[in-house]
């Protein structure tokens, strides 16, 4: 058992997103069921990802991505008997045969048109109350170059490819790349944007490069 320390200095008391870092010593654990979060109320669903390993297989590092307040304590409790509970509502992901990916943290939905780096459309879920945030928004990002031209990430020319770099219950990575290409088709620069969603909460956090 060991505790986790949260460097937060928001003061905020609402649930939130949260991957903690666990180190654990040479042959001390080799599977990562049984690493479990848990506090002042019990166990925290959680999605647990091994992320490096000793040279005997035992775990070296994990990472554990879980969504609670991060004004509170947290504790790992692993090995000796632990088992870690399954997500009560998980992640839903998926992609239609003409590309269109979906995905449903339980709290919002978005949808990525196959040809365009941003979120389509995105509706926040409360039971069966749907509000729409989004609408025709996947070609919001843009970038304007020296000589005044627009060029956005959109259309067959920006060949847009999308990568799962982590699928899971509690957590997914979508990593999506492509062209920023003019009106008339001139590709000015190469993209990548990232996005991360937890269950349960409807927020996701983007980065571009």
């Amino acid at each position: 058992i060991f505790t986790i320390r949260v460097n937060d200095i928001s003061g905020y008391d609402r649930p939130w997103p949260l991957v903690a870092s666990l180190p654990f010593a040479e042959g001390e654990l080799k599977d990562s069921s049984q690493i479990r979060i848990t506090g002042i109320s019990g166990e925290i669903p959680s999605q647990v990802d091994v992320a490096a390993t000793w040279r005997d297989g035992s775990i070296r590092w994990a990472l554990a991505g879980f969504t609670s307040p991060p004004d509170r304590d947290y504790t790992v409790e692993y090995a000796g008997g632990v088992k870690r509970m399954s997500y009560p509502d998980p992640l839903k992901l998926s992609q239609d045969p003409g590309g269109l990916i979906t995905v449903d943290t339980g709290a919002a939905v978005y949808q990525f048109e196959p040809d365009r780096l941003l979120p389509e459309k995105a509706w926040l879920v409360n039971g069966r109350t749907t509000v729409e945030i989004l609408r025709e928004a996947g070609d919001g990002a843009y970038i304007i170059d020296n000589s005044g031209r627009t060029s956005r990430i959109s259309g067959k020319s920006a060949e847009v490819k999308n990568e799962f770099i982590k699928r899971g219950e509690g957590r997914a990575v979508l990593k999506r790349s492509g062209w920023y290409v003019t009106d008339t088709g001139e590709r000015t620069a190469r993209a990548e944007a990232w996005f991360y969603f937890s269950a349960g909460v409807p927020y996701v956090k983007i980065t571009h490069s």
